[in-house]
């Protein structure tokens, strides 16, 4: 039976679908809002199941039509109940919406239930439609068909559905049912969906690493990329290998096959002291790709680091992505040593808890390698009146806790619960974004001591920094947290919410975390982070050591070094030609030297009277515009 879509229908029907959409209205609650419950669904809710057809995997932007079939389960639903039909908010697809035929996204529904009559509504803001029993019932085994893209036979091409932008192993489409009428909804026990693929690889990426030593062997990444930054994982060549200038060994071909899934790494070792390159050429296709400069040798001013991005979002909350493809991609596409999943823990169309929960757990558990790769387990609080702090915990396990849950509404509530679990927080976007940070809510140093400078949202070093954050909030930058005292370390990371942790292009600069850890453990990075021996990047790979009377960064010097004349030294290894070396005293730039090299160094002695509180960083700012910033040292007790 044709869905009638009246105004009073489609009132009703978004007023029956408030408690649903709860979780999704969360992403745009504002200051001082009170939190409130989440209705819990009853057992006549979430019976049923729905297919899709074509399922046939998609290519990312890809326009087309899907029909969606729901059948009813158990009991089916009566009068005043109803089926919601969810598409995912995030990157890139088409608002479903059922007012404009000749509209992209339109949505059409109808019932195999001759004596049933449908209301249909829903938001196209939210991404979702509703279908309501006005009349009759909907049996067990009646069907409700939404046809998403609907191009009415073609005689309104414009109307198909875009997909997601970004790929996708299996992209959910969300059912939920309300099966006793009291406007409280349940998920499907399985959801249908399809892969979406990535477009034929347009570009290679390569990374190595920055410091080696000579004759051992290290390993290279190599990464087969779409426009879109996505992997082609059906991407197939023969790519030529070559390194400058001689005195590098590695293999003169390697090749791709679909089974390495657009992602594979070989290993070379350099023989001689120097700084040497790799490039990688497929032939055929004209794609060429250089890694940043190796130096080997000369490297004594330098502590090996491990690179890392630990804020990252999945298909989980509001990001794109399995959390096995955000990890593969951290680990075989960009290269990097340690990666973190922290999905919003009330941020999505699902709370972080049970299945979801579960699976990040899973998911870090099963990349863990230690000696090659290096998970970490946790989550986003995020707040929007004190600002929003991932969590991190040290071991396999722990808990998540939203701030809309009781006893976690405010940072000490959050640090009071975590500090269980011998768990920290780091905050991020501190200096405005989606919200800036309230530095006036102070925790113990054992439970916050780093602060996240860079990330997607933008620079947060202080007020009218370059590449500043969007929506500045003058006093909550990390300057102005030092300043009041605050002895935080320094990290950055991507925020990312595509799928493509550690990657960064002209028009799209996530940060990255260097770790100065002993060795690539779990325990060893948390070493890392609890004692602040991190520094954080714009995004490129810039070796940076940092130290003051050779105290290294994220110290407080204490005995006689803090007497004497303080020695800062700064060694720096750029990704690409070099602008400006700084050292910073309490915020102020003391040493500033110009250069246009990779490899470069400064020295400063300050002779001044020392004062307990004093702290020392180091910024680096290359000629394309990317920076580094040290973990700071503060001079403790004499």
């Amino acid at each position: 039976m044709g869905a009638g879509q009246s105004r009073g229908a489609r009132t009703r029907i978004v007023l029956r679908s408030f408690c649903l959409l709860l979780l999704v209205l969360l992403a745009c609650r504002r200051d001082g809002e009170v939190p409130l419950p989440e209705p819990e669904p009853s057992a006549a809710d979430g019976w049923g199941w729905a297919m899709v057809r074509p399922s046939d995997p998609v290519v990312v932007n890809a326009r087309g039509t899907w029909r969606f079939v729901f059948i009813a389960g158990r009991g089916g639903i009566p009068r005043g109940g109803g089926v919601v039909f969810q598409v995912s908010p995030w990157w890139g697809w088409s608002r479903p919406q059922v007012e404009a035929p000749s509209a992209p996204g339109y949505c059409t529904v109808t019932t195999s239930a001759t004596a049933c009559e449908l209301d249909i509504g829903g938001d196209p803001q939210r991404y979702y439609v509703v279908a309501l029993v006005a009349q009759g019932a909907l049996a067990e085994g009646d069907t409700v068909a939404f046809v998403y893209g609907d191009t009415q036979g073609g005689s309104h091409p414009q109307a198909a559905a875009k997909a997601d932008t970004y790929a996708e192993r299996f992209q959910e489409f969300l059912f939920k049912t309300d099966g006793d009428g009291d406007g409280v909804y349940g998920e499907i026990r399985s959801q249908p969906g399809f892969r979406i693929k990535s477009l034929p690889a347009s570009g290679l990426w390569i990374n190595a690493p920055r410091l080696v030593r000579p004759g051992r062997p290290f390993e290279v990444s190599v990464a087969a990329l779409d426009p879109l930054s996505n992997r082609d994982l059906e991407y197939e060549a023969r790519l030529e290998v070559r390194a400058e200038p001689d005195g590098i060994s590695a293999p003169r071909h390697v090749s791709l096959r679909p089974e390495d899934g657009g992602a594979r790494r070989f290993q070379a070792a350099v023989h001689q002291p120097g700084l040497y390159s790799i490039t990688v050429e497929d032939h055929q296709r004209g794609l060429t790709a250089e890694s940043c400069p190796i130096l080997c040798g000369r490297g004594e001013a330098f502590r090996p680091v491990y690179w890392g991005d630990i804020h990252g979002h999945t298909i989980l909350s509001d990001g794109t992505g399995h959390p096995f493809d955000h990890y593969a991609y951290a680990r075989d596409a960009a290269g990097l040593d340690v990666a973190a999943i922290t999905d919003h823990a009330a941020l999505g169309l699902r709370p972080l808890r049970g299945d979801p929960w579960g699976m990040i757990q899973l998911a870090a558990e099963r990349f863990n390698d230690p000696g090659r790769f290096v998970t970490l387990l946790g989550y986003e609080w995020t707040n929007w009146t004190y600002g929003h702090r991932n969590v991190y915990f040290p071991g396999a396990t722990g808990v998540v806790f939203s701030p809309y849950d009781s006893g976690a509404a405010t940072p000490e509530g959050l640090w009071n619960i975590v500090k269980k679990w011998s768990a920290i927080t780091i905050p991020h976007h501190v200096g405005g974004g989606p919200v800036a940070i309230d530095w006036e809510q102070e925790p113990r140093p054992s439970w916050e001591m780093l602060t996240e400078i860079f990330s997607v949202h933008g620079n947060c070093e202080y007020y009218g920094c370059p590449g500043m954050i969007y929506h500045p909030k003058e006093g909550h930058f990390v300057q102005d947290a030092l300043g009041k005292g605050r002895r935080l370390g320094i990290l950055a990371s991507g925020d990312g919410h595509i799928g493509h942790p550690g990657r960064w292009t002209p028009d799209y600069r996530e940060g990255l975390v260097a770790f100065q850890a002993a060795e690539l453990s779990r325990e060893a990075i948390w070493e890392c982070l609890t004692s602040r021996r991190v520094y954080g990047t714009s995004g490129a790979r810039i070796l940076l050591q940092f130290t003051v009377s050779g105290w290294p960064m994220g110290s407080e010097i204490e005995g006689q070094a803090f007497r004497e004349p303080r020695r800062c030294e700064m060694h720096v290894l750029g990704a690409g030609p070099l602008r400006t070396l700084e050292i910073l005293k309490n915020n102020d730039v003391v040493k500033r030297i110009g250069c246009d090299g990779l490899l470069e160094s400064v020295v400063y002695t300050d002779s001044t009277a020392a004062r307990k509180g004093d702290f020392y960083y180091a910024r680096v700012t290359q000629q394309d515009g990317h920076q580094a910033w040290s973990s700071p040292v503060w001079l403790g007790e004499e």
